[in-house]
Parts: structure tokens; C-alpha cells; sequence
């Protein structure tokens, strides 16, 4: 085992320079820089060698590039290989004081016939990856279903929200329709009362005028102003129907009521006696014409 003629050149370059500064270096750390990351394979300190201070770098050297070779033999042969040597002044350091780079050949012919420690750790290590891949496979198909369902749940939530607004919407078009329908019949109900009133206020205003000109100040002319008024008024009742006399009947005070209904059925019975009456003497004038024909075919004879 030959060590890397430069790694031996920067280890004892190194020493002398820190030698130089007042002191030796803490630790020394060796790293596989590989493309899938990097990996700490030793720590070498300076306080537990117990050789001589002339002799600590040829054997860091060796130290150093045997663990190299170690790792580099768990690797497929012709593998090119890197790593990186970092040294520590101090104990509590974090950052190095200075980084070498060297390169190794991997030398395994296959992994799975390999019985180091290195192997063994490396085959541990890809299981537990395994091991951690299919765990996140479980909590995401788990977390994928419950995810599914809970938007399953949001759409049917929705669904019926929709529905439910739907509804309202047609119960708010109902409602609407029969808030213009009642507005409509009080429209032809106040309509109707306006015709009503504008109507009695009409004939309020020309019954006196048509007295005046039919009628002068004598005594007969006061009885006939009397008998034209009870027919106008007559007339006006008759042709009164059940709505305009409920109507009227309403808008009277609750005394004025049955006087009012008095005198309706007044006018009305009046009527009924003239129908009867003028249908009474067509009757009789029909009886004298038979008989006056009767006598002359009984003459004749």
C-alpha cells in the first residue's frame, strides 16, 4: 500500500506550518465526496498518538490513505473515486483549516460478495432507505385517500349547497310572483273604488242642476222634483251589484249601515211592484181582446 506521493507532500507541508504557528493540529477527517453526497468514513486525533512528534505525519499519511482504500474496495472495480481531507486546529473548530482532495480506484468486484464492515454497513444502509421509502409510500397513499375523500366531501357539501340555493331561488320567484299579484288586485280594487266614488260624486253634483232646470218653486213642482230624485236615486240602486254594495256599505260608519240597506231594499221592492204592475195590464188588455173576438164570431153566427 502506497500512499498518494501529493497527500504525503501536503500532510508534511502542512505539519511544518502549523509546527511553525505554535502548535499541532487537533484532528484530521476523512471524507468520500461522492456524487450522491458526502460521507464521513474516520476521525484521526493528534492526542491519542503516542509517537514521536517527527514520525505523526508519515503515519497520518498511511492512516489516512489506508481508509481511503478501505472504502474505495467497497466499491465497483474502476470506480474513480474522491475524497477530501480536512484538518482542525483546535477542538471546538467547525470549519477546517485547510482541505486536500486525492482520488482512489475502486477495486470490488461485486458488492454482494464482499464481507467487510463497510459492506455490511452499506447494504444496512440501502435497506433502511428501503425501509424509509416505503413508509413515505404508505403515508402518502394514506394521505392521498384521505385527501380524495375529503374532497369527495367538499364536492358533495357543495352539490347540495347548490341544490338548496336553487330552491331558494324558486321559492324567492314564487314569493315574488304572488307579491305582484296582490299588488295587481289592490291596483283594480282601488281602481274600482275610485270609478265608485267618482261616480257618486258626479251625481252628487248634477242631481241638483237637473232639479233646478226640471222643476220650479210651485208646490206641484216640488212633488215632482221629490219623484224625480227617488227614481234617479231608484235607477242608481238598481243598478248597484253586490260588490259596489258591499263596498259602499263598508266605507259607511257602522249607524249608517242599516239605514242604508233599509233603503236599498226599499228601491228594490219598488222595483218588483212596477214589473209586476206593468206586466199586469198587458195581461188584461190581452184578456179584452179575446173577448171582443169572441162576440163578433158569436154575432156572425
Amino acid at each position: 500500500m502506497i500512499p498518494n506521493p501529493t497527500l504525503a507532500t501536503w500532510v508534511g507541508e502542512l505539519f511544518q506550518n502549523l509546527q511553525g504557528k505554535g502548535g499541532l493540529p487537533d484532528r484530521f477527517e476523512v471524507w468520500y465526496a461522492g456524487d450522491d453526497g458526502h460521507e464521513r468514513l474516520n476521525t484521526l486525533r493528534i492526542d491519542e498518538r503516542t509517537e514521536d512528534e517527527a514520525d505523526l505525519p508519515a503515519l497520518f499519511v498511511q492512516d489516512i490513505w489506508k481508509d481511503c482504500e478501505a472504502h474505495a474496495a467497497t466499491l465497483p472495480n474502476g470506480t474513480l473515486c474522491r475524497y477530501a481531507i480536512q484538518v482542525f486546529r483546535d477542538k471546538d473548530d467547525r470549519t477546517p483549516e485547510a482541505t486536500h482532495h486525492t482520488l482512489c480506484t475502486g477495486s470490488a468486484q461485486s458488492l454482494l460478495a464482499l464481507g467487510s464492515s463497510v459492506a455490511a454497513e452499506r447494504g444496512q444502509l440501502i435497506r433502511h432507505n428501503e425501509t424509509l421509502h416505503g413508509f413515505m409510500m404508505t403515508m402518502t397513499q394514506a394521505m392521498s385517500g384521505r385527501l380524495a375523500r375529503d374532497l369527495e366531501d367538499e364536492r358533495m357539501a357543495r352539490r347540495a349547497a347548490e341544490r338548496r340555493v336553487g330552491e331558494v331561488s324558486e321559492m324567492r320567484e314564487q314569493l315574488l310572483d304572488r307579491q305582484h299579484e296582490r299588488r295587481m288586485e289592490e291596483q283594480r280594487e282601488e281602481r274600482s273604488n275610485q270609478r265608485l266614488e267618482s261616480i257618486l260624486a258626479t251625481l252628487a253634483a248634477l242631481a241638483p242642476a237637473v232639479l233646478a232646470r226640471l222643476g220650479t218653486n210651485k208646490p206641484s213642482d216640488e212633488a215632482s222634483r221629490a219623484m224625480l230624485r227617488d227614481r234617479v236615486v231608484g235607477q242608481i240602486m238598481n243598478n248597484l251589484n253586490s260588490e259596489d254594495i258591499q263596498r259602499i256599505a263598508m266605507s259607511l260608519r257602522p249607524e249608517l249601515q242599516p239605514a242604508f240597506l233599509e233603503v236599498l231594499a226599499s228601491y228594490s221592492d219598488d222595483q218588483k211592484k212596477q214589473q209586476s204592475g206593468s206586466a199586469a195590464p198587458h195581461q188584461n188588455g190581452h184578456n179584452q181582446n179575446r173577448t171582443s173576438s169572441h162576440e163578433q164570431e158569436t154575432t156572425q153566427g
